[in-house]
């Protein structure tokens, strides 16, 4: 009966903290050590308490973040950003693009064309001085969505994928549910794929939020296997609440984990939640041994 032991033996994943019974010999088991799921640090929603955005990228890397994803500084030029980044020893992995003073981006809106490039072209060049390859084109806010937005929005995204492109940048669009933000125009995943599927660049990705994605449409591991040639970048969050990931909620984490390993995920994870301990976001990262993740 022992001879098959070592075969399976073999067969399990690399061993961790576990250990069981087989046929009355101890053997190693485990969830995946080798993960290695690489993530980083949201600073607006980490730190809210640090104010002004320079100061957030000292609190990560005291954490022990070692990159970081923040919406465009409007107020902040890059020598600043990329002088604190490099006193605090941080990369920068995903931006959005500039809002210039509009409800959430330009992309969607018809009539605002010229608004859009200029605001596309500042987010670009942010985007190069900082050595960031990932553009989160925000859409904008619609309060009666018609074929004109969605004609606009996709004319609009095949210019930035043209653009980011011939700079080595990757657009990311992400849809982002009505709970969160009301009248944003990309509040479906279907279209989102669509129109990805559609456009057909490697330098177009869908930036997926599992907030927004349990919110809107549920079915992850199913979803997530669909969609996974397409994805570029992921956030996470608890549902309801948007804390931690190992909070009480509608999401295992684990097993989500879990699945983005078995898939070989190899893009970055966004920790864009809300720390239930606030003003203490070190006291919320014990989640990160429990599922071997990296940061």
């Amino acid at each position: 009966m022992l001879k098959n032991l070592s075969s399976v033996s073999t067969s399990l994943k690399s061993p961790t903290s576990c250990t069981n019974s087989l046929f009355g010999c101890k053997i190693h088991c485990s969830k995946m050590a080798t993960r290695k799921l690489l993530c980083c640090a949201n600073l607006p929603f980490l730190f809210p308490e640090e104010g002004d955005l320079l100061p957030r990228f000292n609190a990560a890397s005291k954490c022990g973040f070692k990159a970081v994803e923040f919406p465009f500084p409007e107020e902040l030029n890059a020598a600043d950003v990329a002088h604190s980044m490099k006193e605090n020893n941080l990369t920068v992995v995903m931006m959005n693009s500039s809002k210039s003073g509009s409800i959430n981006g330009f992309a969607a809106i018809p009539g605002m064309e010229a608004q859009f490039l200029t605001s596309l072209s500042k987010s670009v060049e942010f985007c190069k001085a900082l050595n960031c390859s990932k553009l989160h084109v925000v859409a904008g806010v619609v309060e009666k969505p018609s074929v004109d937005h969605d004609q606009t929005y996709e004319k609009n995204i095949r210019m930035a994928v043209d653009i980011c492109e011939k700079k080595g940048i990757t657009v990311l669009i992400e849809p982002i549910s009505p709970t969160a933000l009301p009248n944003y125009y990309l509040n479906n995943f279907d279209r989102a794929v669509a129109l990805i599927k559609k456009i057909n660049n490697p330098f177009l990705k869908l930036q997926v939020d599992f907030f927004h994605l349990q919110l809107m449409k549920g079915n992850l591991a199913n979803n997530i296997k669909d969609w996974f040639p397409l994805i570029g970048h992921i956030q996470v969050a608890q549902v309801p609440d948007r804390n931690e990931p190992d909070t009480p909620g509608e999401i295992n984490f684990h097993y989500i984990f879990d699945l983005l390993s078995e898939l070989k995920y190899k893009e970055w994870i966004g920790f864009e939640y809300k720390p239930a301990t606030v003003g203490n976001v070190a006291a919320g990262l014990g989640f990160l041994d429990k599922m071997d993740l990296t940061i």
